[in-house]
């Protein structure tokens, strides 16, 4: 049985999220190991590389992937070099990404087929919760395996709530997202009708922040992009609009009518369309006030 200093963990998808939640690992005292697209940051981090997906799943008996689409993610475990061409016998594979829950069910099957394990594990808490260690984990898959898992999930996250089977993590963090992503566009158009009313920015957010109408997209949001006019993303509008697609279409596969959502999207594709597809989610501001006729910065106007 190997030592915590000697378990070589896995990990695919060193981007926004993936980059700190594989720190927190290595910070536990894993030994991570990635593959070689990721070789700039592997050296920066100190991890060890392989070459492709395939001798990553044949050296490691755990691996976490985190990617972008649900379109990345089979390719990923399913392609040509995929993970599960020769994986380890009784591997265990933690799906990070924001995925919906039929592609979720059908890396489960295929992973079952290879011989190995899946559970689908969506985060939710942004960088900072991931650099803090303190994200929420929605788990689907058995509860065998989840125990398997659950030393590794520790290292990065607060909460970790089993869902129920493979999917079950992906269909909560579904709800979950639709919320954030409709939420944070109502925080936009909130926020330009105030500009449109002659309310000042940091004031209206002060009143908003302690009634009603606060949450946490609203505290998110505002003092962080729109008063600062600052939308580096961290959170990237190219990442909640693939997610609202993503939810809207499995509103259509369940029958479930999303009107909230379907309008919203609609929202990030113009803001997409506008080029702020890499900047912050938050950025969908500044399409709801070009929308609105508003002079740019026109609701910092006011008060400075």
């Amino acid at each position: 049985m190997p030592t915590m200093q000697e378990t070589e963990v896995g990990f695919i998808g060193l981007g926004l999220m993936g980059a700190p939640i594989a720190a927190r690992l290595q910070q536990a005292g894993y030994r991570v190991k990635t593959i070689s697209r990721h070789s700039v940051k592997a050296r920066e981090c100190g991890y060890d590389t392989v070459a492709s997906a395939a001798e990553l799943a044949a050296d490691c008996d755990i691996v976490f992937t985190c990617l972008p689409s649900p379109e990345a993610s089979l390719i990923l475990y399913k392609g040509d070099g995929g993970l599960l061409e020769r994986p380890r016998n009784n591997a265990l594979f933690i799906e990070l990404s924001t995925i919906d829950p039929k592609s979720a069910a059908d890396l489960g099957a295929a992973c079952k087929a290879a011989g190995s394990v899946f559970l689908d594990a969506p985060v939710s808490g942004g960088p900072g919760g991931a650099r803090a260690g303190t994200l929420s984990v929605m788990v689907g898959g058995e509860l065998a395996d989840l125990e398997r898992a659950r030393p590794f999930l520790e290292s990065l996250s607060s909460k970790c709530f089993h869902m129920g089977a493979v999917g079950a993590g992906s269909a909560t963090k579904m709800c979950n997202q639709m919320l954030t992503g409709v939420t944070n566009a109502l925080v936009a158009e909130a926020m330009v009708l105030g500009a449109k009313m002659g309310l000042d920015a940091s004031r209206l957010f002060e009143v908003l922040h302690v009634s009603s109408g606060q949450s946490n997209s609203l505290d998110r949001v505002v003092p962080k992009f729109i008063i600062p006019r600052n939308f580096d993303a961290a959170f990237a509008l190219d990442g909640i609009y693939k997610d609202m697609e993503c939810i809207t279409r499995t509103g259509k596969a369940f029958g479930a009518r999303l009107l909230f959502a379907a309008v919203a999207q609609q929202l990030y594709e113009e803001a997409r369309s506008a080029g702020h597809g890499t900047k912050d989610a938050a950025s969908v501001y500044l399409t709801v006030e070009r929308a609105a006729g508003l002079p740019e910065a026109s609701s910092l106007a006011r008060g400075t």
